[in-house]
């Protein structure tokens, strides 16, 4: 965690984030098991912020100004930072300037609901997945995120009203997610079914898996 790797930091993470690589801080997660590298990685991107913020350069050194979407993914990536470091205050702050400047990004959105859930407010983290949602209806990987966090805080109906959006129905007019093989929907479902105190339908849902 010296010289030689910040400047091999410095060059992998500039170039990901002038393209706006939402995967970025995923990518570089095995470094959070190391504190000073973190440490490197946190100040390093604060730095960025910080230049971007004055004059739209992500160093006080290059002559020609970024794209504004640099400044958001900024703010994205720092956020995402903060969270993993457990600074949720920050987080929150950081991802609230990101939304407020870009209010049209999907991953905005779905990160905010980490940092909620994690909070403790899951009604909240629930409504800003929907939110994501409703930003491209037609992909199925937020339809399903949506639902699992409906399942979070048990609007069951409301979980297999957008599931069915991208099911099929069988026979008997019932969804055929069972056949997905979507064994997180039996888990939430039937968890969520548990504490509203069903529990013949909660066991119906855990039989599948």
């Amino acid at each position: 965690a010296g010289p030689a790797f910040t400047e091999k930091l410095e060059k992998f993470v500039r170039p990901m984030i002038i393209k706006g690589v939402p995967s970025l801080i995923n990518d570089l997660k095995k470094l959070y098991k190391e504190s000073g590298k973190v440490e490197i990685l946190g100040a390093m991107l604060k730095k960025m912020l910080e230049s971007m913020e004055k004059s739209m350069v992500l160093d006080s050194k290059d002559a020609e100004e970024q794209d504004p979407t640099v400044l958001l993914w900024l703010y994205y990536f720092n956020s995402q930072h903060q969270y993993l470091v457990g600074n949720i205050e920050e987080a929150l702050s950081l991802i609230n300037k990101a939304i407020e400047h870009t209010p049209t990004v999907v991953e905005l959105y779905t990160h905010k609901a980490k940092i909620m859930q994690f909070a403790g407010n899951r009604a909240q983290a629930s409504n800003l997945v929907d939110m994501a949602r409703g930003l491209d209806l037609a992909d199925r990987y937020l339809n399903a995120l949506s639902s699992k966090y409906l399942f979070k805080v048990d609007e069951v109906k409301k979980a297999y009203d957008n599931m069915a959006m991208f099911s099929k129905e069988d026979k008997d007019g019932n969804i055929n997610v069972h056949e997905m093989q979507t064994m997180w929907f039996e888990n939430h479902c039937g968890s969520a079914q548990y504490r509203l105190g069903d529990m013949r339908k909660a066991l119906h849902q855990f039989w599948h898996i």
